[in-house]
Formats: C-alpha cells, sequence, structure tokens
C-alpha cells in the first residue's frame, strides 16, 4: 500500500501567546503543495515494526531510520493504543528537506496513521484519527485535511478553508537546517501583537489576493541568524516573483510565480546564485 505525504507552506504566521505547558498559540493558514514523501506500507508475518527511510537516491537515511522516526512512534501509538497483535514494514522515500519548515514529518506521520488504519483494517473513524494526530504533533491534525486550512490552538485545531486554487509555487531551501524549538523559545514573548486578523478578514484575502494575507512571526526571528533568507526573498521578487515569505520555522522560502515559464527561469537563476535546493511545483 502507497500512500502519499504532501509538504506544506504556511501563507499566514501569527504567535498568540505562550502557556505555561511551554507551548505557544498560534494562528496560521496551511496550504498543502505537491512535494510528496511516499509513504510504502506492508503487513509483516511477526509482531514488529519495521521502517526505513530513503533519499531520492534511493539511500538509507539511519537518523531517519527505526525508532528514532515519528512514523515508527505513529506505528506503535496505534498497536498499544488498539491491541493490535500485526506487524507492519514502512518504507518512507523522502522528497521533503528535513527541518525545513515544510512539515514533512508531520505529513509522515499523518499518511502512516491513514495507512495503518486501511492496512490493519483499524475501521477508526475521522474524529479519532484527528484525535491521535494531536498526540503525535501539532502539524499532524492538518495533513488528514490537506488543501487550505487554519489552524489554531497550537495548530492542531484545524478549520478547512475554500482552496485558493493551482498556483505556482517556487521553493527555495537555503543548505542548513534550522531547529523548531530553537525558534519558539526566541520568539519575544512580551511584543505586542500587531498582525491578529479575524478569520472572515483571512478567507476574503485568500479569496482575493493571497499576497496581502501574507505574514510570519517567527521569519523575524530567523532571519537575525541567518540574513540569507532575506536576500533570497529580494532576489525573487526582484525578479519575477508575484509575492516571497519563509514558511513556518524556516528556512525554506516560497514564492508564487505568475506560470511554469517564469519560474523555470527563476529557479535556474536562485539555485546557481544563492547554492541552494528549489523546486517549483503548485498548490
Amino acid at each position: 500500500m502507497k500512500v502519499i505525504a504532501p509538504a506544506k507552506i504556511n501563507l499566514y504566521l501569527e504567535i498568540l501567546g505562550r502557556d505555561r505547558n511551554g507551548y505557544h498559540r498560534i494562528k496560521t493558514v496551511f496550504q498543502s503543495v505537491k512535494l510528496y514523501d511516499e509513504i510504502i506500507l506492508s503487513e509483516t508475518k511477526h509482531d514488529k515494526i519495521e521502517v526505513a527511510c530513503y533519499n531520492d537516491k534511493k539511500k538509507r537515511l539511519k537518523g531517519l531510520s527505526g525508532k528514532k522516526n515519528i512514523v515508527y512512534k505513529t506505528a506503535l501509538l496505534l498497536k498499544q493504543q488498539y491491541k493490535v497483535n500485526k506487524g507492519a514494514r514502512i518504507r518512507i522515500n523522502k522528497s521533503i528537506p528535513v527541518a525545513a519548515g515544510l512539515g514533512g514529518g508531520s505529513s509522515d506521520a499523518a499518511a502512516a496513521l491513514s495507512g495503518l488504519n486501511s492496512l490493519w483494517k483499524l475501521r477508526i473513524e475521522r474524529n479519532e484519527l484527528i484525535h491521535i494526530a494531536r498526540k503525535l504533533g501539532a502539524d499532524v491534525p492538518f495533513f488528514l485535511f490537506g488543501d487550505t486550512a487554519l489552524g489554531e490552538g497550537y495548530g492542531d485545531v484545524v478549520s478547512p478553508f475554500p482552496h485558493i486554487g493551482r498556483k505556482w509555487v517556487l521553493l527555495v531551501k537555503p543548505d542548513f537546517a534550522v531547529k523548531t524549538k530553537w525558534v519558539y523559545d526566541k520568539v519575544n514573548k512580551k511584543k505586542s501583537l500587531t498582525n491578529d486578523i479575524n478569520v472572515n478578514r483571512i478567507k476574503r484575502l485568500l479569496r482575493e489576493n493571497p499576497g496581502k494575507l501574507l505574514f510570519n512571526r517567527l521569519e523575524e526571528v530567523v532571519v537575525t541568524r541567518y540574513p540569507v533568507i532575506n536576500r533570497i526573498k529580494k532576489y525573487l521578487v526582484d525578479n519575477g516573483a508575484e509575492f516571497s515569505m519563509m514558511s513556518g520555522s524556516g528556512p525554506t522560502v516560497f514564492a508564487f510565480v505568475e506560470n511554469r515559464k517564469t519560474g523555470i527561469k527563476l529557479k535556474k537563476e536562485i539555485v546557481k546564485m544563492f547554492n541552494c535546493s528549489s523546486w517549483l511545483i503548485t498548490t
């Protein structure tokens, strides 16, 4: 059985405060994009979970295989909660970069959750799957919905929005990773909120002009250590992109471009200019 796990970008992300448990309350607009990991699942005769992760060159990624992977934790949680006496062999073909602000691990977890529900014939209803997803990570519930959605709470309370339509998106990933925990720890909790907008306005901007919605509170933290992110954003907009912003906790920058031709040209230029990875995809 094969399940597709798409990446996401955040069109809007504001921090609304920090709770005593250390987690930040946020408001965000998720958008899934067509950059995918593949999750391949098969049932085994023995009662074990096997997880192996490979990159796009078919090289096994030891650091993302076995018990370290969130997919292993997903399978173990299901086995324990539903007393499953079956095993599973899970292969992850990874295309979404790690620690890039694109939600690859969370998407893999959601895909595994849905896939194992079918493979093991557990018949878990959607609302219960969402409840389980919240235990795995704040972004995981969104990937059970996909498309365009509002994330509230810690990002785990998801409300689907009308899809913004097919847009060409250029992703630009600098050659370094950013740890989400470091970013959130650096957010200035005392700063008064300036961009907490209501849901009706978000919907209107998504429908009329998504570029006017773009905001990411985490970006101001990350660019202080990695100013190249601002340089990438400026280059993209100065050379044909409609608008550009960092996704999630970064460091990946996304830009909307008018058409495929513009995207291809800009992709070639940006890779040469900044020695980075880039993907031209659609929403």
